[in-house]
């Protein structure tokens, strides 16, 4: 005899169903540009440029492919929307690494300090516009995808010209927070950010401005 299908088995197929269109819909990677940018990714956008200051530990973890262990270098990052992005690493050695969107000065140890010219600058002026949320600055170099999933996001950039220093970059995060940046580089290279314990401050104290970003003439 043929029974009557219970009402509860309808409710649990809709929410089955509901919850496979969400997770679908989260899973799915959109193309972003600066013209037309979906309206959640606009908010994101809105949220992130509004943000004056960034300071986080980080790790950074190089892979090469002659060695069985990345290189891991642990270091302070600050970011200030005017100033531009700043890297210190503080072992195995002391490096800093500066980005205004002009110049990439490199200072060691010593204190000498030099600056970086032609490849040497993509990846540090790639981060900084990324800090920045840059969409028009990325989008001359970049394809640029994302994809959402309720408070977690990632964002995919591709090289418009094949054969450069970048092969891929990936980002992840949480809300409006950057935790991870992937870099794939040519000859199974791959250069990994883990950002740690981040921090917004309205201003930097009288002087640390100064400090951190020097006027290098």
């Amino acid at each position: 005899m043929r029974t009557k299908p219970s009402p509860w088995s309808w409710i649990l197929l809709f929410g089955a169903c509901v919850a496979w269109v969400n997770h679908s819909h989260g899973d799915e990677w959109v193309d972003l540009n600066s013209a037309s940018l979906p309206v959640e990714w606009r908010a994101f956008q809105e949220m992130v440029q509004q943000r004056p200051l960034v300071m986080a530990d980080f790790t950074e973890r190089r892979h090469f492919p002659f060695r069985r262990q990345p290189v891991e270098l642990e270091g302070r990052v600050v970011f200030d929307r005017e100033k531009g992005l700043r890297l210190d690493y503080e072992s195995p050695r002391r490096q800093t690494v500066r980005v205004d969107g002009k110049e990439v000065r490199q200072t060691g140890a010593s204190g000498r300090t030099t600056t970086s010219s032609g490849r040497g600058r993509e990846i540090p002026e790639t981060l900084l516009s990324l800090f920045r949320f840059d969409l028009s600055a990325l989008e001359r170099s970049f394809d640029l995808q994302g994809r959402r999933d309720g408070e977690e996001w990632e964002l995919r950039l591709k090289p418009l010209e094949e054969g450069g220093l970048l092969e891929q970059i990936d980002l992840r995060g949480r809300d409006d927070g950057l935790s991870r940046v992937e870099i794939d580089l040519p000859g199974r290279r791959r250069v990994e950010l883990e950002i740690r314990n981040p921090v917004y401050p309205e201003a930097l104290e009288a002087g640390e401005r100064e400090r951190l970003f020097p006027d290098d003439g």
